[in-house]
């Protein structure tokens, strides 16, 4: 709770407003909203009170020119290796584009989250930003690369403290600590039975994990977007998935089931550690409704080799 007071100790270009009026100091006192004397401790009873609203906005998404703008300031990066950069970061799948927006990932929380926990020194900005200003020392001829990466790599008394002992041992000595499974789980809290909701980062993809149940999270779902409720939402959503029958050959069940990038006919289940499931995705003409195995079955015998092409000799596949 707050009230708020003030008053005119000079009037200055505000009595040019009251020119002509009967009584000029009347009118700028009128406009002064005094608190009564107040001491420090002093127990306070409200009169009235008056409820205001105030609402915020997040901070704008980064678009490729104010990231730009961002590492500018920081000192990291020169104008050369900008687009480079922003390049990587999309092809590493670390944002995605939604308009001019970058929206990072979850696998960019994923990596994020190893290296601030275990490398903090090499995403320090500071530390960065010295990186790039031996770079330029090399680039002028002031500074030999294989000694600098040498130093980098293996260690040495000149290197920034933590580099001393070079990026080989920083490495070895964090990897055993390293839980993988911790690094790519975001915790997002308990749903309305007090089960634990969790985003993980897996190798097909990010999905969210509420005990053995398990769903793919849509691919264009920002992560500040993904909420206890709306991550219960997808977990209790019929999935669809069903057996279609078993492959007459492997004698593997045959499934429909529904992924991030849609619907698709999975050839067994996968194991942990095993190879990865045989899958094909339904042509456009064909329907997860009324998918029947023998279509199935077609679907997952591409890509099939019809023959030898007559000249070259390289086999001619059909495939989707």
């Amino acid at each position: 709770l707050s009230a708020a007071g003030y008053s005119l100790e000079f009037a200055g270009y505000l009595r040019a407003y009251v020119e002509g009026s009967d009584d000029p100091d009347v009118e700028l006192e009128g406009r002064e909203r005094h608190l009564p004397p107040l001491k420090e401790g002093q127990v306070l009873r409200g009169d009235r009170f008056v409820a205001e609203g105030h609402e915020t906005q997040p901070p704008a998404r980064y678009t490729e020119a104010s990231l730009v703008r961002r590492l500018e300031e920081l000192g990291v990066g020169r104008p050369s290796t900008y687009a480079s950069t922003i390049g990587t970061i999309q092809d590493r799948g670390y944002v995605w584009r939604k308009g001019t927006a970058l929206v990072p990932s979850f696998t960019a929380f994923a990596v994020v989250s190893l290296l601030e926990k275990h490398f903090p020194a090499l995403v320090d900005y500071a530390f960065t930003a010295k990186m790039e200003d031996d770079l330029d020392l090399i680039a002028s001829g002031e500074e030999s690369s294989v000694p600098y990466l040498r130093r980098f790599y293996f260690g040495d008394a000149a290197n920034a403290p933590a580099l001393r002992r070079g990026l080989k041992a920083l490495v070895s000595e964090h990897l055993g600590e390293i839980d993988a499974r911790a690094v790519n789980s975001i915790p997002l809290g308990l749903d309305t039975q007090g089960r634990a909701v969790v985003a993980r980062v897996g190798r097909y993809g990010p999905y969210v994990q509420r005990g053995e149940d398990t769903v793919s999270i849509p691919e264009d779902l920002p992560p500040d977007e993904l909420t206890v409720e709306r991550a219960t939402v997808l977990l209790d959503a019929p999935s669809g998935d069903r057996v279609l029958g078993e492959h007459p050959e492997t004698k593997l069940p045959v499934m429909l089931r529904s992924g991030r990038f849609g619907v698709y006919v999975q050839l067994g289940e996968a194991a942990a550690g095993g190879d990865k499931p045989k899958t094909a995705s339904l042509f456009k003409s064909m329907t997860a409704e009324s998918l029947t195995l023998e279509e199935a079955l077609r679907l997952l015998s591409l890509p099939r080799v019809l023959g030898a092409h007559p000249t070259t000799g390289e086999d001619v596949k059909a495939q989707n």
